[in-house]
């Protein structure tokens, strides 16, 4: 598994063109986990050059559909894993626009609903909030759903307020890795699985 992971996660930078801004250890034990389960469908909240988009779309299913919402600030990069993504042989696309937008959900709406779903778009605690709000219901019975950043409270970045409050009442975990880039700072992923039927 380690292997496997490293081979994607070389792979994902190099088509991407950029470094992923993730915790690497917290990255390889979501990536094991997602592996255990394959999932059928995938969507993003905040690709950014689509890196992570690349990384976890390895650990689903070989005809997994992957969904992309990103408002769009490197085309360039996420044109390139969208086309290796769909040449992997999975149904990828990328809707160019913000999570909040009516119309971008409804387009994401009617992909789902999402085995799995990443939440790494507005920082923001009310940005966060909404994406929750928003997304958790486009999750399947016994899907997961991930937030980053829970830990990491810096300028915008205040995804650590909102996480409480998401996690309350749920079936939650969390995957705390070694210290961001050599910082003094901790990153976090918030992990949620929504009942199964």
């Amino acid at each position: 598994m380690r292997e496997e992971f490293e081979q994607r996660w070389q792979l994902a930078r190099a088509v991407s063109g950029a470094r992923i801004k993730q915790v690497k250890a917290e990255s390889r034990l979501l990536y094991a986990l997602l592996s255990g389960c394959q999932p059928a469908s995938f969507l993003e909240i905040g690709s950014a050059w689509g890196g992570t988009l690349h990384l976890y779309s390895g650990a689903c299913s070989a005809t997994a559909s992957v969904t992309s919402v990103d408002t769009g600030k490197h085309p360039g990069a996420m044109q390139r894993v969208i086309a290796a993504l769909t040449a992997e042989g999975r149904d990828a696309v990328w809707y160019h626009g913000g999570s909040h937008d009516a119309s971008v959900i409804a387009k994401v709406a009617k992909r789902g609903p999402f085995e799995f779903i990443h939440v790494d778009g507005d920082h923001s605690k009310a940005g966060v909030l909404e994406d929750w709000k928003t997304y958790w219901p486009m999750l399947a019975p016994g899907g997961l759903i991930a937030f980053h950043d829970i830990l990491f409270d810096h300028g915008s970045t205040k995804v650590c307020q909102a996480w409480p409050e998401i996690r309350e009442g749920q079936d939650w975990a969390e995957i705390i890795g070694p210290f961001w880039n050599n910082t003094k700072h901790r990153v976090g992923i918030g992990l949620i699985w929504a009942p199964s039927d």
